[in-house]
């Protein structure tokens, strides 16, 4: 569906923001148009397996500063 589709989008566009940056996943939350982060963190929980934090602490890279 396309609400699948947008989602799965927002995702991958998180993903690379924790992954290539110290923001924090609330910031990232808002930046990839989700409102609430809470709701996001169970999104990206459900599309990956694991919540933004884990992610970040699994994939990230010597991050620069926002």
């Amino acid at each position: 569906t396309f609400t699948h589709y947008a989602f799965r989008m927002r995702v991958s566009a998180a993903k690379g923001m924790l992954k290539n940056t110290k923001m924090r996943v609330s910031s990232v939350a808002s930046a990839v148009g989700f409102d609430d982060a809470t709701y996001f963190s169970r999104i990206f929980e459900l599309m990956t397996g694991m919540t933004p934090q884990n992610y970040r602490k699994t994939h990230a890279e010597d991050a620069p500063q926002e």
